[in-house]
């Protein structure tokens, strides 16, 4: 099957910033799909960007610091261990984080496995807990000689090395924006939105996606 060749906006990390809705109405207009990768902010806003997104190409993961309420992931837009068609792609999702600040959404390896076996091979990966041992989830640990250690998941790795999505889009580590490979998948983390920073992606059929890290000009991004 010859899929279209489109284009998506991504944004992870939003951390409360008062201009995220401008830029997803912006963005709707933009790029022919929009991802939200988690770590939205408060109730508030996380119902706006939910609401937002229905029947409309934005597809969201809630990350370790959005609350999980029931009519959140009651809508379909929201993705957690479940996939949608866009375009002839499968896109899918993973919410939330390991453990690491007592958030209302954090997950085991254990569960993570489970979530990704049950999910599936999609085409595009939103995933706010990014694969370990890439230059996607390196942070500050005081503890270790070099002063760094990767943050990421076991779980989430193994699934993007099994099933290789074409991209997975990933957050969480705020420390780590870049892009890297894992066999055939890229893997983007675009920095946090909290601070204006996105990405942009094209995708034809089974080639290789093209990734562009940018930083919005909408004034309000701290």
């Amino acid at each position: 099957m010859t899929r279209a060749s489109i284009s998506l906006g991504f944004i992870v990390d939003i951390h409360d910033n008062p201009v995220t809705t401008t830029w997803l109405e912006e963005s709707v207009n933009r790029y022919d799909l929009v991802a939200v990768g988690g770590d939205i902010g408060d109730l508030s806003l996380l119902y706006k960007v939910v609401d937002f997104a229905v029947d409309k190409p934005v597809f969201i993961v809630l990350g370790n610091h959005d609350h999980p309420a029931r009519e959140v992931f009651a809508s379909k837009n929201v993705l957690h261990g479940t996939s949608t068609k866009f375009g002839g792609y499968t896109i899918g999702g993973l919410g939330g984080s390991l453990p690491v600040q007592g958030g209302p959404l954090e997950l085991d390896e254990t569960e993570y496995f489970v979530l990704s076996k049950n999910l599936g091979p999609v085409d595009v990966l939103i995933s706010h807990q990014p694969p370990i041992n890439t230059k996607t989830d390196l942070s500050y640990d005081s503890s270790t000689e070099t002063g760094t250690r990767n943050f990421g998941s076991v779980a989430i790795r193994k699934y993007i090395e099994d099933t290789q999505p074409l991209v997975a889009l990933v957050g969480h580590v705020h420390e780590s924006p870049g892009i890297d490979m894992i066999g055939k998948t890229v893997v983007v983390n675009p920095g946090p939105f909290m601070t204006g920073n996105y990405a942009e992606i094209k995708l034809l059929n089974r080639e290789k996606p093209t990734v562009e890290l940018r930083s919005t000009e909408i004034r309000g991004a701290r």
